[in-house]
């Protein structure tokens, strides 16, 4: 628990000290693009800015139809909200907090109940500018999984709790973390 009390209060700190420079100006900006969350969320991605305010909403879907048997679907949605401490002329870094939901039928729980769970992530986000209208991003961070009895329903970057159970799990599974592009307009 110490940790994460260190990891929170580093991050506020940081977010509190830091100035800003000569920046990106993402204010007014809505972009739309491909994003994947800490907590298991990936898909469609819509962003609007609000001076160094950012709102986001990811929507992901899963659907599998069999030859024979029910079909099993999963709907997946993320909101964040993302507040940028450093800019510069080409990048951003930025603190969020992400609430991660996702519902599966009970024919892609394994013929279980169907299930509903939800995530909860802090990241620390950079997003690198190619052009005014074209970004990538780049998150890592501090994930809590509430995994329901029914079983997992978001994949919380390789997250090491059991199919029932609560995790806690700090940083992402891959090289980069969880990764998206926005083309802002």
């Amino acid at each position: 628990m110490r940790n994460i009390t260190a990891l929170l209060t580093t991050v506020a700190a940081i977010t509190v000290l830091a100035t800003t420079a000569s920046a990106k100006d993402t204010d007014g900006k809505f972009g739309l693009g491909y994003d994947q969350s800490l907590g298991g969320v990936s898909g469609l991605t819509a962003r609007y800015w609000v001076g160094d305010f950012g709102i986001q909403g990811t929507l992901g879907v899963d659907f599998v139809k069999p030859d024979s048997g029910d079909s099993k679907m999963a709907f997946l949605f993320g909101l964040a909200g993302i507040y940028n401490f450093a800019k510069s002329e080409n990048a951003n870094l930025g603190v969020g907090l992400y609430i991660d939901l996702g519902f599966a039928n009970k024919a892609m729980m394994g013929g279980e109940d169907s299930s509903f769970q939800f995530n909860f992530a802090i990241p620390l986000r950079g997003e690198y500018f190619f052009s005014d209208h074209f970004a990538v991003n780049l998150a890592t961070g501090l994930t809590i999984a509430i995994i329901p009895k029914k079983g997992r329903v978001l994949d919380a970057n390789n997250s090491a709790s059991s199919p029932k159970d609560f995790g806690v799990k700090f940083g992402a599974g891959g090289l980069f973390g969880s990764a998206g592009f926005t083309y802002y307009f």
